[in-house]
Order: C-alpha cells, then sequence, then structure tokens
C-alpha cells in the first residue's frame, strides 16, 4: 500500500477544501468616477469595521461595507476538523494596522493596510509527515488491518480525519509562522458613503493567501 501517496493525495485534498471554503470575492467595476467630497476619516473607518468582521470571521459584516456587497462565500463548519482547526487558527492570527492617511486615487481614496496572518500554506504543507508517521503508528497498533483499511484498501474515513486533526494540531505547534504585508484598499464614495472596492490583494488576504 503507498501510503505516502495516499496522505499526500488527502492533503492536497484538505488544502482544496480550504481554498474552497476562502472568499470568492467580485471585482466589481464603477462606471463614474466618484469624487472627495467629504472628509475621508469615514473611509478610514469603513476600514476598520471591515478589518475586525474578517477577523471575527464574519464575512457578512465585511461584505457590508464592500461595493457591490459580494458574497464572500461560506467559512468552514465542523465537517473537517482539520480544516475548521487551520481556519480557525488562520483568524485568531489576524493582526492589522492602518498605515497613516488616505490619499487620492483616479477613482477615490486608497487606504495603506499592513496585515499579518498565519501562515496556512506552511501548516498544510508541513502536516504530510506527521501524518504518515500518525498513520504508520496506526498501522503497528492494528491487531487488524481491517480497523484501518476497508476492502479497496482505502483508510477508513474516521481514521484519516482523526490523523489529519493531530496532524494539523503538531504542524500548528511546530510550524506556526506568519507573514506580513501591506495593501493598498481602495474606496469609492457613493450614496453618500465610502465603499471598499475588492481586488486581488484582499482576495488573498480573505481566503487565507491560497
Amino acid at each position: 500500500m503507498n501510503n505516502k501517496k495516499t496522505i499526500s493525495n488527502i492533503l492536497f485534498i484538505l488544502g482544496l477544501t480550504i481554498s474552497v471554503f476562502a472568499a470568492c470575492v467580485a471585482f466589481l467595476a464603477n462606471d463614474n468616477s466618484p469624487q472627495m467630497i467629504q472628509k475621508p476619516t469615514a473611509a478610514l473607518k469603513q476600514v476598520g469595521i471591515m478589518m475586525d468582521a474578517i477577523r471575527a470571521g464574519d464575512y457578512d459584516a465585511a461584505s457590508v461595507v464592500m461595493y457591490g456587497s459580494p458574497s464572500l462565500g461560506e467559512v468552514p463548519t465542523g465537517d473537517n476538523l482539520a480544516v475548521e482547526l487551520i481556519w480557525t487558527e488562520f483568524l485568531r492570527s489576524i493582526e492589522y494596522e492602518i498605515s497613516g492617511d488616505c490619499y487620492v486615487s483616479d477613482s477615490g481614496v486608497v487606504v495603506d493596510v499592513s496585515i499579518k496572518t498565519l501562515n496556512v500554506p506552511l501548516v498544510i504543507s508541513s502536516m504530510e509527515n506527521y501524518a504518515d508517521q500518525l498513520l504508520n503508528r496506526q498501522i503497528a497498533a492494528a491487531k487488524d488491518m481491517s480497523d484501518i483499511y476497508d476492502s479497496e484498501d482505502n483508510i477508513h474515513q474516521d481514521v484519516m480525519n482523526k490523523i489529519l486533526w493531530e496532524a494539523a494540531l503538531q504542524s500548528l505547534e511546530n510550524n506556526r509562522e506568519y507573514q506580513e504585508q501591506t495593501i493598498g484598499l481602495n474606496l469609492v464614495f457613493e450614496q453618500g458613503q465610502w465603499w471598499i472596492v475588492p481586488d486581488e490583494s484582499l482576495q488573498r488576504i480573505l481566503s487565507g493567501s491560497f
């Protein structure tokens, strides 16, 4: 049985699962060039509202202050404990700082935000060795291989779920690294308020950098 290939394939699926749960931010065009008709302190406030909502995992609240109020997808649930664990740690890790004041762009204003997050891809990639070790221990301790593998030599789902959860715990403990980046958030003024325009840099933050 090619255990290493099995673990690798499942970890690949795990990564895809997290990315599916990640935000799918719409890229929305604005036909009219808005004018800055009030002091942009309100724009800074909108950025704070969005970032606080993201940290809380409340993507619906984050969407409310985005231009067009796009759907940001669903966050992980308890269906996969490893995914939920990593996503929860990602949200807990988010720290942000608004850098300076707004500055004018062609369509409105830009606010620079420095954001620090857990390096999720590193956590996922580092899980393979831990998962291999955990599986080998299960095999060594098993009295009957049918407790681990089904009739088609696939690992039982409950066994795999436990292995991935424990591998995620070990990876988070031993490979907890962070990444920091500064992005420029574009805001436009319409209907009496500032709106944050979702773009690729914001999408990477929302999706845990996948």
